[in-house]
């Protein structure tokens, strides 16, 4: 046998490992990697419910005496302009105060999802338990919070008012900017006014003036139209008021709305309708022209809206409707009876009123024209 000095084995073994070192591997080629792309899904807003039908604005934003008043008294009583949409107008100190919308009982609680600035965009809402949420103001001054359950959502605006002689008894003249004359906000920069006019104002020649205007006609927030307003609904422009105002025409007695665009720099006048019958309340049934709670909100184009609160009765009959005048010299319901979603077409209201066939309580969006003759019923998440 062979034998192998330790020299020769380590020698061999060193040999071993320098081949094994300086073998080469074929490279490999890299490979495009695609990345699998990531598809943002929209988030459904949870639904919000609530029981209430009155709604009171408290917190530190009111007088130290009636902060948290939420019924013993009216002093921070929200204006219902429907079934889910609420205002009101305070003033307000600069600084950062804080809110809540809250019912009579603390059982149904809303704040907005972010800090409120006036002329700012809307804020979502959310339900609470003891928290509130905040107001940043600026400036001094009057505003209004405009609290929407349906839309779910929130938006604080400076106050303005319609002042003039539109309104006023008689057509004498209102220049007092206060809680008779602010103006609602309907959203998107649009402001509206409901006012009667008497018979004795109508009658006056060359019509009744007007105009939109901040609290004590704050430097540049006072308008008026560039012509005469027709009150048929036709689009005029807004400019600033100067010395002579001008006048809204073709009045007869009754209530009228008036819409002010300011993003649009439009103002409309059209008569004002009222949604009425068993869809506001199923058993009993609501007639009543006239009221805030009832009025439809003008859209401009002849077009008017509403959002309300279906509670379903227990009757098996479907609930009837009507859009009348507050006179009721003009009153429409459907052609035949509606189905929600499907648009439908108007008649004459007479003694029967048509029904629309509603399977759940919930929100419903209600939108008619009294030109086109179309209404619909749509229901709301």
């Amino acid at each position: 046998m062979k034998k192998f000095s330790l020299a020769a084995c380590v020698a061999a073994l060193v040999g071993l490992l320098l081949v094994s070192c300086t073998t080469t591997n074929a490279p490999i080629a890299d490979k495009p990697v695609t990345a699998t792309p990531v598809v943002a899904k929209p988030v459904a807003k949870a639904a919000l419910t609530w029981s209430a039908s009155t709604f009171y604005l408290v917190g530190t934003i009111n007088p130290e005496a009636t902060r948290w008043d939420n019924g013993a008294t009216a002093t921070n009583l929200m204006t219902k302009l429907s079934d889910a949409v609420y205002e009101r107008t305070v003033s307000l100190e600069a600084g950062t105060w804080n809110y809540q919308f809250a019912d009579t009982t603390w059982t149904d609680k809303f704040v907005g999802t972010a800090d409120l600035v006036p002329g700012g965009a809307a804020a979502g809402l959310k339900p609470v338990a003891m928290e509130g949420g905040n107001v940043v103001i600026a400036t001094a001054g009057f505003y209004t919070f405009h609290f929407d359950l349906a839309n779910q959502s929130v938006v604080v605006v400076p106050a303005r008012y319609v002042v003039g002689a539109f309104g006023s008894a008689g057509g004498k003249g209102s220049w007092t900017t206060d809680a008779a004359s602010v103006a609602t906000y309907a959203g998107n920069g649009v402001y509206e006014k409901t006012y009667t006019v008497d018979a004795a104002a109508a009658a006056l020649a060359g019509g009744l003036s007007f105009q939109f205007t901040g609290n004590g006609f704050a430097a540049g927030t006072t308008f008026t139209g560039a012509a005469d307003v027709p009150s048929d609904g036709t689009d005029a422009a807004l400019v600033p008021a100067g010395m002579a105002n001008k006048n809204i025409t073709g009045l007869a007695a009754g209530n009228y709305t008036l819409r002010i665009d300011t993003k649009g720099n439009k103002v409309q006048v059209a008569k004002a309708y009222y949604l009425v019958g068993h869809i506001l309340s199923w058993e009993a049934g609501d007639w009543n022209t006239g009221t805030l709670p009832n009025l439809m909100v003008y859209d401009g184009g002849n077009n008017y809206s509403k959002v309300i609160k279906v509670i379903k009765g227990t009757s098996e009959k479907a609930p009837d409707f009507q859009f009348a005048t507050s006179d009721w010299a003009t009153a429409w319901t459907g052609a035949k009876a509606l189905a929600v979603g499907t648009e439908g077409k108007l008649a004459a209201a007479h003694m029967a009123n048509e029904s629309v066939a509603i399977a759940a309580t919930g929100s419903y969006l209600v939108t008619f024209n009294p030109v086109a003759l179309t209404v619909k019923f749509t229901a709301l998440p």
